[in-house]
């Protein structure tokens, strides 16, 4: 029975040789698993650093222009925007205040019948401030999510920028919704503003970017755009926040 006994010292030596011959497997999966994962999650990214811009005779229409660069199929791609600070209600326009025309789409053949939206969700007299701004996409129909295949190249809607009526200088900002330009989030006094940008698929982490809308030197509308490099504990980090 004696011969039977085992020792402390003879149980961690045994464990310590079964882990030192099991290390490198379990590293090699963990890292060969990670390798892989990165290797196959889509990757959405601003193609050009220039907005798109469809000028008219009243304002002009802004979107920005994405492609999956990734090696897979980009799943239910989202776009929105977060303000560095949300927008007061008070420098929000009623309907009765904007311009007439402002060239909005119409989506007569659709059911139910969409017509020119006027009204707006957020209203001055709602008192909600805004700091998240759903996007949409132009393809037909403007929906929230879009699949984006490898190599496909998009755009999403940013916002309009439209004259006052009898004012050529003066522009107020249009906000579409998440369901596009059927509904207007709210139209909001010409302001610079600055936030973040996200493009999220479901089956990727997002990308980040800062944006400002502003105006040129010559006083045309223009939205800047820098893309934002985080390493994992960072992109973690600012969406836990």
């Amino acid at each position: 029975m004696d011969n039977l006994i085992v020792s402390w010292p003879d149980i961690i030596s045994v464990i310590g040789c079964i882990l030192l011959k099991a290390m490198p497997l379990i590293i090699s999966t963990i890292v060969g698993t990670w390798i892989v994962r990165r290797s196959f999650l889509p990757k959405v990214v601003i193609k050009t650093k220039k907005e798109h811009i469809l000028r008219d005779d009243g304002g002009c229409f802004l979107s920005l222009n994405l492609i999956n660069v990734g090696p897979n199929v980009a799943k239910n791609c989202c776009a929105y925007i977060i303000l560095d600070s949300p927008v007061n209600s008070s420098q929000f326009l009623n309907p009765d205040e904007a311009n007439t025309d402002e060239h909005l789409p119409c989506y007569v053949q659709e059911n139910p019948n969409f017509e020119t939206p006027r009204n707006t969700l957020i209203t001055r007299e709602k008192r909600r401030d805004v700091q998240q701004i759903e996007l949409c996409w132009t393809h037909h129909g403007n929906p929230y999510h879009k699949d984006l295949n490898p190599g496909v190249q998009t755009h999403v809607d940013i916002c309009r920028y439209q004259l006052f009526p009898n004012d050529k200088g003066q522009y107020y900002i249009i906000f579409p919704t998440e369901r596009g330009w059927r509904r207007i989030h709210f139209r909001l006094k010409y302001q610079e503003l600055q936030g973040k940008l996200y493009v999220c698929p479901a089956n990727s982490y997002p990308n980040i970017f800062d944006i400002t809308f502003g105006l040129d030197t010559s006083g045309t509308p223009e939205v800047k755009i820098k893309k934002i490099r985080l390493n994992w504990f960072s992109r973690r980090k600012l969406l836990l926040k």
